[in-house]
């Protein structure tokens, strides 16, 4: 629940063009989190959110911003990924989360690192990290909407 609750806390004040890397072992819960962010940012429920570990990248809209959600899993990091296009997919109104984002070739200019770590039966840890003004101020505005931090 609390994981739930952070991630649609975080798509309520998320900036626009912030790229989400979201870290963890399979099962940590990353799409999960990406299912909840996408409820936080208004997309509709009835627009599901499923992993795309086959599709690569699934685009939801209908909410405040758009969602870019990839997953980077099945592929190499470098020409595998540059194919993509994920450079063209941000922009100015839309929040992208990629899933293994290590994979990534070059560190994107505004980047939330978010970690999920299983620490129990049922139970997460979750990290935050920014790079880049926007992606920090979406930071500083995520904790601040937590009230008692849940944040590592």
């Amino acid at each position: 629940m609390e994981t739930r609750r952070a991630a649609r806390a975080l798509g309520r004040v998320v900036l626009p063009g912030v790229v989400l890397g979201l870290e963890g072992g399979l099962g940590a819960g990353k799409t999960f989190f990406v299912e909840a962010l996408a409820r936080g940012l208004g997309v509709p429920k009835d627009v599901p959110v499923t992993s795309p570990t086959f599709t690569l990248v699934h685009v939801l809209g209908g909410g405040r911003l758009t969602l870019v959600h990839a997953d980077l899993y099945r592929l190499e990091r470098g020409p595998d990924v540059d194919e993509l296009g994920l450079d063209d997919l941000g922009g100015p109104e839309r929040v992208t989360a990629i899933e293994w984002w290590r994979r990534l070739p070059r560190w994107p200019d505004e980047l939330l690192r978010i970690r999920l770590d299983v620490t129990g039966p049922g139970t997460r840890a979750i990290r935050a990290r920014a790079r880049g003004p926007r992606a920090t101020a979406s930071l500083a505005r995520w904790k601040a909407g937590l009230g008692p931090s849940i944040l590592c």
